[in-house]
């Protein structure tokens, strides 16, 4: 894709050639376009899986043999046993050099940091805070440089900077917001490149398994979710342990837990930055020896059954969240 392909685009919806719709389907993710040219009329659908296109259609015509339809239902593919013990574990001991390849995520998120820093993308919610540091009016602490570096990878991400991120669950934003909050804390320690790589594997597998436990589409903001696997490698810097990265991510659910998705926007930037200073927040109380506790909320006395509580909230009860959502959105 090019910059000229965004603007031809720009300019059909700008000449109300673009109109959206919500369909009644099964599936969770659903996208289907029909798009109009001349006499020739072309159909896509994506179901169930954000690059599983399963049917192409031109004047009615199939032009795509899509594998494995089954009406919507994906094959259950088994996870596998995953816990935040065992991947405490497994970053903190494996073999380094098996780990290097996690070095390109903070190289690729740095780069996106770099634009929403130097140029105008989205809302600029980056660059405020560096203008606001100059000023005097904030000094770069370990939350403050999570927030900036995230939220600046997050506005030029949103705003079509052409450049990559590197994902987490198929998110650029829950790749950023796992990836920058790490970075911006090993920064500002000064630790070794071995520290951050295995602080990232933390952050990254942490948020892959936490996400695990929800739907490919949730109402539920990625961004908190990742930025708890933030709170895990973040914490792991400070000297935590296994008990204390486990407080952490008790803190995290604690906090954020709710924040809804109304779709991939500028504002997202926002979230992201409020989920990264959630991290350091999280991370500092729980090196203080301390966390919420079981009889509160949502929160258990085991971390898994709390991780299983998620998934509930985000899989179950904001199903009607979504749908209001996409009956405002739509409504516009």
């Amino acid at each position: 894709m090019t910059p000229e392909h965004v603007l031809a685009a720009r300019e059909m919806v700008d000449n109300d050639q673009v109109s959206i719709g919500i369909t009644n389907t099964s599936s969770v993710l659903y996208s289907e376009v029909l798009a109009t040219a001349g006499d020739n009329t072309a159909r896509v659908i994506i179901r169930d899986d954000h690059t599983r296109v399963t049917l192409q259609e031109l004047n009615g015509q199939s032009v795509h043999a899509a594998s494995n339809q089954n009406d919507g239902q994906t094959e259950k593919v088994r996870m596998p046993d995953m816990s935040i013990a065992a991947i405490y574990e497994f970053a903190t001991e494996a073999d380094l050099d098996k780990l290097r390849f996690i070095l390109a995520s903070a190289e690729m998120n740095s780069s996106l940091c770099e634009a929403g820093l130097n140029e105008d993308f989205g809302l600029k919610i980056g660059k405020t805070f560096r203008n606001n540091i100059e000023k005097g009016y904030l000094s770069e602490d370990l939350a403050i440089s999570a927030m900036m570096r995230s939220s600046a990878a997050s506005d030029a991400r949103m705003d079509g900077a052409m450049l990559p991120a590197m994902s987490n669950s198929g998110s650029g934003n829950q790749g950023i917001a796992a990836t920058m909050p790490v970075v911006a804390v090993a920064d500002c320690l000064g630790v070794s490149e071995e520290k951050l790589i295995r602080a990232l594997i933390l952050s990254h597998l942490s948020a892959i398994h936490i996400k695990s436990h929800l739907n490919t589409l949730s109402a539920l903001c990625g961004a908190t979710t990742a930025a708890t696997g933030a709170s895990v490698g973040i914490t792991w810097l400070l000297g935590g342990e296994l008990e204390d990265v486990s407080n952490a991510v008790f803190n995290m659910f604690g906090d954020v837990t709710g924040v809804f998705c109304d779709g991939a926007k500028t504002g997202c930037s926002l979230k992201v930055s409020t989920s990264a200073a959630a991290a350091v927040k999280a991370a500092l109380i729980a090196m203080e020896g301390t966390r919420i506790s079981g009889h509160e909320g949502i929160i258990e006395d085991d971390l898994e059954k709390t991780i299983d509580n998620i998934g509930l909230l985000g899989n179950i009860a904001m199903v009607e969240t979504d749908a209001m959502i996409l009956k405002i959105m739509t409504a516009k």
